[in-house]
């Protein structure tokens, strides 16, 4: 699911066996002109955790970006 300019969270639903959590998370939009020819590139900025139903959320890199690995790591028990 891709996050989007025009909202400032997004909400994932993770189905289990037998539950169900949610995990809620915010951003900030910051656009940067990359040149006249090229446009516009919107950066996905201060990735926090907005709610959750789960118990462990950490955000590894706040920062959205194609090249990070992980931006955010939950523990399911």
């Amino acid at each position: 699911m891709p996050v989007t300019p025009a909202e400032g969270d997004i909400t994932f639903t993770f189905s289990f066996e037998n539950r169900v959590e949610t995990l809620r998370l915010k951003y900030d939009t910051q656009t940067e002109i990359i040149s006249p020819e090229c446009g516009a590139f919107v950066n996905y900025i201060n990735l926090d955790v907005a709610d959750t139903s789960f118990e462990v959320v950490e955000i590894l890199n706040n920062r959205l970006t194609l090249n990070a690995p992980v931006n955010v790591q939950i523990r399911v028990d």
